[in-house]
């Protein structure tokens, strides 16, 4: 492992793993519920432009990403594409990708229900491509941010 893998795996023990030890199913879908709720009422405020709009589908692709390493856990099939062909169009307006962020978040909440339905431990491990082995708490907080911190880059 080279030192700059050692310092993004170690990165994403300190701010995914770390902050959320213990934590519990419903303290993921309360996380999840109120970042959602902030990023579409951003996305609502920010200015129908390119950028932004690119910004937003980057938000989705993530989240519809991260999804997927998460459903390989029940599928027991592993994921490793990227994110990029899980990005909405490029031609949607912003109004649409707004919804459309929406129920990306509600899917992911679902999923969430889904994982504890099938008794899948919070500890469990998933594979990120940048910060390593992240156990499902991670792998939520590592959703629900990334959208909080790129949200703050939106032109209103």
């Amino acid at each position: 492992m080279t030192l700059s893998q050692r310092i993004f795996h170690f990165g994403g023990w300190l701010f995914f793993e770390r902050p959320w030890q213990p934590a519990d199913y419903a303290a993921l879908q309360l996380l999840l519920r109120q970042g959602g709720t902030t990023v579409v009422n951003g996305i609502h405020q920010a200015s129908d432009i390119p950028a932004n709009r690119d910004l937003i589908r980057h938000i989705i692709g993530i989240e519809c990403w991260a999804q997927q390493r998460l459903r390989a856990v029940m599928s027991g099939q592993p994921y490793s594409a990227e994110y990029d062909a899980l990005q909405p169009e490029s031609t949607l307006p912003i109004h649409e990708l707004a919804t459309m962020m929406a129920s990306t978040r509600d899917q992911s909440i679902t999923l969430l229900l889904q994982l504890q339905q099938a008794g899948i431990a919070l500890n469990h491990i998933v594979p990120h491509n940048q910060f390593g082995a992240l156990s499902i708490v991670a792998w939520n907080r590592y959703i629900a941010s990334h959208a909080l911190i790129e949200l703050k880059k939106l032109t209103k």
